[in-house]
């Protein structure tokens, strides 16, 4: 059987690496991709191409890189998008800057990247695209709303990209990453908002604690993390003759989440809903 061609962006740290490493340890052609070329040196000793990617980039650039890639390696079969930082902030502290800055690489850059890689997954009707999102998709956290809100744009048009590519052959699926104990919430993948206000600092302050306090201390463990997520989207072993999800829940605590903010809502909604329902057109 011939060997997968995979590209994934995030390689550099946390679950991205996991993911390289495992599909690298299966004999597969991995093109690792990360910002920083120095980051990339220990992959490449293992056996991965490397390539030196800013996600920010523009369509253009994005093409190329593809173009490039596909030169050198053949084909591009499977896209994982796992570039991302978290932004530690509250919504009205988070300059247009910043903004930009954390919606330009959680979401806009792999929009960017997956339109440069389809037509070829479109020629040979076949390709896997995955994107790594995490649970403050599914449940926003204080301090934490810009990132979530990136992460959660994510999921909805990974979403869209599933349904109007699988009557092509290609598999798309979110990731719904858990908490694992990665440099996640460690300085580096995250930021912090350089504006800061005093109103903010009542809740920010029991905010910083939690991710300090949480941060080396996450139940999940990366490393099966990236086994299970290859095995997923090669449909291998464990995943063997299942077909690939739209949504992957990558963690014991995102189901418990997930059963909390729909609990939440449908509560909400139930309270609302003599009101909500009253705006129907008459006999419709």
């Amino acid at each position: 059987m011939q060997d997968r061609v995979w590209l994934v962006t995030g390689a550099t740290s946390d679950i991205g690496r996991e993911i390289a490493l495992h599909a690298l340890q299966r004999g597969d052609t991995v093109v690792a991709a990360g910002r920083r070329p120095e980051a990339l040196q220990d992959l490449a000793r293992m056996g991965c191409k490397i390539l030196v990617l800013d996600i920010t980039s523009s369509a253009e650039e994005f093409n190329h890189t593809v173009e490039d890639v596909t030169k050198k390696v053949g084909r591009i079969e499977m896209l994982i998008n796992a570039a991302g930082f978290l932004l530690e902030g509250c919504m009205e502290e988070t300059s247009d800057r910043e903004l930009l800055q954390v919606y330009s690489t959680n979401l806009f850059g792999l929009l960017r990247l997956r339109v440069a890689v389809l037509p070829q997954m479109r020629s040979r009707r076949q390709g896997v695209i995955a994107n790594v999102a995490r649970i403050g998709a599914l449940q926003v956290a204080i301090g934490a709303g810009v990132f979530c809100s990136s992460k959660a744009a994510m999921t909805c048009a990974t979403e869209a990209l599933h349904a109007e590519t699988s009557p092509l052959g290609i598999n798309v699926c979110s990731i719904q990453l858990g908490h694992f104990r990665t440099a996640f919430l460690s300085p580096g993948p995250r930021l912090k908002t350089q504006i800061t206000l005093a109103d903010c600092d009542v809740f920010m302050e029991s905010t910083r604690k939690i991710f300090d306090d949480f941060d080396g201390s996450q139940q999940g463990d990366s490393k099966e993390a990236g086994r299970v997520i290859v095995e997923v989207l090669i449909q291998s072993e464990r995943a063997e003759g299942r077909c690939i999800p739209g949504c992957l829940a990558v963690g014991s605590d995102v189901a418990a989440a997930t059963e909390k903010v729909q609990s939440s809502r449908e509560v909400e909604m139930k309270a609302w809903a003599l009101l909500s329902h009253s705006t129907d057109l008459t006999g419709s």
